[in-house]
Formats: structure tokens, sequence, C-alpha cells
């Protein structure tokens, strides 16, 4: 996210055709560990969260797992809080905004 962070539309809900989320981990030593990823709606309620993937590797090893969402329905304008998760404790958070847009509007 952060290169796509914004999606401009004229009514909800707005079912989205399709996203990716990637993360990278340099593993460290014998590793292994849960991740997930979580969205959360403006209003507070859990939009999706994902099955839990496990991830594990040797010291220096590199890991990628790419999500793919495909027609996920945002019910509500605002800020959605994604959240990557390991081992069920957040890790990092991102936003991603669904923002009325109006024909003719300039966005932003």
């Amino acid at each position: 996210m952060g290169e796509f962070d914004m999606i401009f539309t004229p009514q909800v809900p707005l079912q989205y055709p399709l996203f990716y989320i990637a993360a990278k981990w340099t593993m460290t030593a014998e590793e292994r560990f849960d991740y997930r990823v979580r969205a959360i709606a403006p209003s507070g309620a859990e939009l999706f969260i994902t099955p839990p993937h496990g991830i594990s590797g040797s010291d220096g090893e590199n890991q990628i797992l790419i999500h793919a969402f495909v027609g996920r329905e945002f019910l509500e304008f605002g800020t959605y809080t994604v959240e990557e998760r390991v081992d069920d404790t957040p890790l990092h958070a991102m936003t991603l905004t669904v923002q009325l847009v109006r024909p003719g509007q300039k966005r932003g």
C-alpha cells in the first residue's frame, strides 16, 4: 500500500476487482511464525482476516508471501486499516481510504 492507498467512487458498497499485499522477510536463525492480513472498516468492524500462513526459514533466507484479494467489498466511505499480523500480534498497519467522488469532481 502507499502506492495505492485511495479508491475514488461515486457510491458504496463497492466491489473492488483485485488488489495485492506483498510481504518479504529476511529470516534470522531457525524462525517460524504465522502471518495474517486483517482489514478493519472505518466503523471498527472487521472486514476480513486471512487464514494463518506459516512462514519458516534459515538464517539469511528470504521469504516472500503475496496475498491476492479478489472482489472484496468496501461497505462504507472512510479510512480502512490493513494490518499485517505475526503470531496474531499487529506488526504493521497501513491505511486505505475509500472516498466519495461525484461525476466531474476533481479527485484528491
